[in-house]
């Protein structure tokens, strides 16, 4: 998180050439933004899926401004920004041509302090030389333009995870963004179990996680029981954080109260052994969030 110091110098700079481009400017919008979300109505601790289009002007001439970056504001009803989602561009700006369009899904967990009710979500697309004019509602002339609302309600307790076995205690940071919020994850042994009640219905199953590639210096094989039998495997190569997204059909549930879970990993590291701390626990995978929707 950046030191007040710097916020109060970069803030007045930026809010300068928002406003010196828009007076006596016949500048066109040559971007226009869509979001959407999987449920317009969203459970405390679960997660959404958000579809992002940026379609470009078939009257685009010449080139879009370089190195754009999407930030995404959720606001309440005072106008506070209380989450926010943002993130490069997926495809260079300047690389698109007229009537292109860049359409992505990221993911999204709404964490238990968010405010319940309805959430205003604005977006816009901006680099260091300032936030850029798209085609869209933008009500305070601060080129963040309002795309879509969402609706907050408190958590679905039946759907809440029970750990079990394999799970370290919860650890706790402040998050790396201007809102501040504490972000909390578990890490597992090289083996973890989990479970959900049974919905008895087509569900899916959403684990967000990190994989210490770097200390392991090499990919890390994970692989998800359901109930006694491999439900997926994947191998993570990256040590970005991911998210994957695990369709549960009502056949393989079975007729039990529980859906019971297991994280098994190939390859686990200690802290100490790898030169990244005193830590001695014998560490898996940095797990986020796991939610069945």
């Amino acid at each position: 998180m950046k030191k007040i110091v710097i916020l109060s110098v970069v803030i007045p700079i930026l809010f300068f050439a928002f406003s010196c481009s828009k007076k006596g400017t016949t500048e066109p919008a040559y971007i226009t933004p869509e979001v959407s979300f999987s449920d317009e109505t969203v459970h405390l601790n679960s997660a959404v899926e958000v579809e992002y289009s940026f379609t470009v002007s078939e009257e685009l001439k010449g080139k879009l401004p370089p190195k754009l970056v999407v930030f995404v504001h959720f606001l309440d009803p005072s106008g506070n920004i209380v989450f926010q989602d943002d993130h490069p561009l997926p495809k260079e700006s300047s690389q698109l041509s007229p009537g292109d369009k860049v359409s992505y899904t990221r993911f999204l967990f709404i964490p238990s302090d968010f405010p319940l009710g309805q959430v205003k979500v604005k977006l816009g697309l901006y680099n260091k030389d300032g936030r850029i004019l798209l085609d869209g509602v933008d009500e305070e002339g601060d080129r963040a333009y309002t795309v879509a609302n969402l609706k907050v309600v408190p958590e679905d307790l039946n759907k809440l995870p029970i750990y079990k076995d394999g799970w370290y205690p919860v650890e706790y940071q402040v998050a790396k963004t201007p809102s501040s919020r504490i972000e909390q994850w578990s890490w597992t042994k090289k083996e973890a179990t989990f479970s959900f009640l049974n919905p008895g219905k087509d569900s899916t199953l959403y684990l967000c996680a990190h994989s210490p590639v770097i200390e392991l210096e090499g990919p890390q094989k994970v692989k998800l029981m359901l109930n006694g039998k491999e439900l997926v495997s994947f191998e993570v190569i990256s040590a970005e954080r991911f998210w994957k997204k695990i369709e549960l059909p009502k056949d393989i549930m079975g007729e039990g109260k529980w859906l019971n879970f297991t994280l098994k990993v190939n390859r686990t590291f200690v802290p100490a052994k790898v030169g990244t701390g005193d830590d001695t626990r014998e560490l898996g995978l940095q797990v986020f969030h796991l939610c069945l929707k």
